[in-house]
């Protein structure tokens, strides 16, 4: 699914309220409250507003459809241009979507809950595939050279070359792409980062 077909959900729910008799109420529209639309509708007696807005919570985010009904001071088509505050709405109805990806362009799809859950454990079981540390274990050369810079360390003076178990490199991909190298070297059964 993507934004235009939520456009298309968001104006089929004002289309049914226009249906039921219910006009634009244009005196508590003004102002934004940093949603993505809002509109709201009466039939002279109450106001409805029909919300859309992004909505977050852990390891998921997406667009929200809330219907919610006005407070009961606010009236209709009223020249003083009440402000209704959307986190006082009475929830009438609630539609979500939930993000599953995004292709170039910053367009994106949306879908159930379940939907988000999969494609998000999809790219982390890829990512994780594809940026696995690799270990390179160096030539017994190398031993030598990791010798001299551990007893340069505080209280390693009394380390031996035979006390070296191995020399490596780790090579490791972070979340942004870029490779980091970097050298360890075992003994005595400890790992030490080569700085």
């Amino acid at each position: 699914m993507k934004r235009q077909d939520i456009s298309k959900r968001f104006t089929e729910i004002v289309t049914e309220y226009i249906g039921k008799g219910y006009t634009f109420n244009t005196t508590t529209m003004s102002g934004s409250q940093g949603e993505e639309a809002k509109v709201d509708l009466t039939n002279g007696e109450e106001v409805i507003r029909v919300l859309l807005d992004r909505f977050s919570e852990p390891r998921h985010e997406g667009l929200l459809i809330l219907v919610g009904r006005a407070p009961a001071d606010i009236e209709p088509n009223n020249d003083r241009h009440d402000k209704i505050w959307s986190s006082k709405l009475e929830a009438v109805s609630e539609e979500r979507f939930y993000e599953i990806g995004s292709a170039r362009g910053g367009w994106k799809f949306y879908g159930t809950k379940e939907e988000s859950t999969a494609a998000h454990e999809l790219r982390f079981r890829r990512w994780s595939q594809k940026n696995q540390d690799t270990t390179i274990p160096l030539p017994e050369a190398a031993k030598q050279v990791a010798l001299r810079w551990v007893k340069k360390q505080p209280k390693h003076k009394s380390v031996k070359l035979s006390d070296i178990e191995e020399v490596y490199i780790s090579l490791s991909r972070g979340w942004n792409g870029k490779t980091t190298k970097r050298y360890y070297v075992r003994y005595r059964g400890r790992t030490m980062e080569i700085r």
